[in-house]
């Protein structure tokens, strides 16, 4: 018996031993819990990345016998295959320029006098940076013939911009000096037509992008003549207009024959469109001529102005900008980024031809100062014309006598009005106008009402929307109504909107003189309701 408990106590003693002994041959094989005095160093503790948009400082803790710490970055999630940085540093942390919303990789070692005795990798840290985009918040647009000003924040790392087209054609490549890299500025000419994605960089590091368009086949100072360049022109060609400058059209409707798109240069500055001294109060300054087939008509960064001359002082208040009474066909006729303004009856009319339509869109326009008691923004009421689509999205539409959409003895397919502010509308007390009235008319695909605000009606008994559908076809979301807008004439709409517990004076600053800034910082749509601009 005690042989055999003498046989356990040696058995547990040499067990102990070889535990031991098995512990330390471990510690020797792990380099993690080398001493000085062993082959490599320790890796690097404590590895972090403190993140401030693109520009990130990595650090580690310091280890004992390093002569330097050698750095790597990789774009992509701790796989190290897509190295876009390395730093070689006797300090304990780097700062790096990345480019953002990426997702990177990073890794450090220590580097011993020896380089056998280089610590392995700490392979453990990835972060993302957030999106940056050095173009936000500043124009870049062309602003002469073939060349592009582009605009960026100052003051950023920057060393070159590349246009890269959207057709897949070669990339133009420009340096940023030191002078353009402390404006943040730089005028890029020799730009061929084309559309692109403008890219900036600190040398391989994206830090911003921006879509700009270089475009025009004829480019108009002050003085040239734009009907005769009008006449000129082929299918499809773009005229460029100079900034800020007045091109007059003459005494007589001008009717295109050719899709084409007048553009001004400048999205700020807007180049102005006006009949010459001489047109009658009842005249009209554009039409579309008879039989013709066009793609388009586009109209950007302009004003087109009902004064003669654009002189309100002196100058005749002509009826129409669009008046037509021909038989033609146009797939779309868009005004982007403009202000129409100061007609005596309305912007926009079909007077009885076959003239069909299919797209009319107003886009981030301001249209006002117009119209009769018989006359709608759209006007559309003889028999045989056609619009299909009406659009108006980012508008400001304010001081019409009448309906915005007066459209009558053709079926149709869908309005939608979008983020639109609308003020001093249906203001004609004589009778009820309705906002949108279709009368008798069908509309297939709806109206959509979306993000929009309703405001005064001028005191005067106005109604809502008016079709000849069954039911009222109506989608409305997110849209106001201030105390001052009244449709109890017939077709209200209100119970479809939102109330604002005051009236138009009291959301925005001075409506009466078309300033719509919102001033009522609680209003419930100040973020997400009216046109964007306000």
């Amino acid at each position: 018996m005690m042989k055999m408990i003498k046989i356990k106590y040696w058995s547990w003693r040499a067990l102990v031993a070889v535990l031991f002994l098995a512990i330390g041959f471990a510690s020797c094989k792990d380099d993690d819990d080398l001493s000085g005095d062993l082959p490599y160093l320790f890796r690097p503790i404590n590895f972090s990345a403190d993140v401030t948009s693109t520009d990130v400082v990595i650090s580690w803790a310091a280890v004992d016998s390093a002569v330097s710490y050698y750095l790597e970055i990789h774009q992509d999630s701790l796989e190290f295959n897509n190295l876009v940085d390395s730093v070689t540093t006797t300090e304990t942390s780097a700062a790096v320029q990345l480019s953002g919303g990426t997702r990177y990789s990073a890794r450090v070692r220590a580097n011993a006098s020896d380089t056998t005795e280089n610590s392995k990798f700490n392979a453990t840290l990835t972060f993302k940076t957030p999106s940056e985009n050095l173009f936000k918040g500043y124009t870049t647009e062309m602003t002469a013939q073939s060349t592009v000003t582009a605009n960026w924040l100052a003051g950023k790392t920057v060393t070159y911009l590349i246009f890269v087209p959207t057709d897949g054609t070669d990339s133009i490549s420009y340096e940023i000096s030191d002078d353009e890299l402390t404006a943040g500025s730089k005028i890029c000419e020799d730009v061929p037509n084309n559309e692109y994605t403008l890219k900036i960089y600190n040398g391989t590091t994206l830090r911003g992008s921006v879509d700009v368009t270089v475009e025009g086949d004829f480019f108009l100072q002050a003085g040239d003549d734009l009907t005769s360049t009008l006449d000129e022109a082929k299918d499809d060609d773009v005229i460029v207009l100079a900034s800020g400058e007045l091109f007059e059209t003459g005494t007589a409707t001008y009717s295109f024959s050719k899709s084409v798109k007048i553009r001004g240069i400048s999205s700020n500055t807007l180049a102005v469109i006006a009949m010459s001294p001489g047109a009658s109060s009842g005249s009209n300054m554009f039409g579309i001529g008879s039989n013709a087939e066009l793609d388009h008509l586009t109209f950007e960064n302009v004003k087109i102005v009902g004064y003669t001359s654009n002189d309100s002082e002196s100058g005749t208040k002509i009826a129409y900008c669009f008046n037509n009474g021909n038989a033609c066909t146009v797939q779309s006729i868009l005004f982007s980024n403009c202000v129409l303004s100061h007609y005596g009856n309305t912007p926009f009319r079909l007077k009885g031809g076959n003239a069909t339509i299919d797209s009319l869109i107003f886009d981030n326009c301001i249209i006002a100062d117009a119209g009769s008691s018989s006359y709608a923004v759209i006007n559309s009421n003889k028999s045989g014309d056609v619009i299909n689509n009406i659009r108006f999205t980012d508008c400001t539409v304010y001081n019409f006598a009448r309906s915005l959409i007066l459209y009558q003895n053709s079926s149709c397919k869908q309005v939608v009005i979008e983020n639109c502010t609308f003020n001093q509308m249906m203001t004609d007390a004589s009778s009820s106008r309705y906002f949108i009235d279709y009368n008798s008319s069908t509309i297939s695909d709806g109206i959509y009402i979306t993000a929009s605000i309703l405001g005064s009606t001028g005191g005067a008994t106005a109604a809502g929307i008016r079709t000849g559908n069954d039911e009222l076809p109506l989608t409305v979301s997110g849209s106001y109504y201030t105390t001052d807008y009244i449709d109890t004439g017939g077709g209200s709409i209100i119970s479809y909107l939102t109330a604002y517990d005051g009236a138009s004076t009291d959301l925005w600053s001075d409506p009466e003189n078309g300033d719509f800034t919102i001033i009522d910082t609680g209003f419930a749509g100040l973020n997400t309701a009216g046109d964007s601009r306000w």
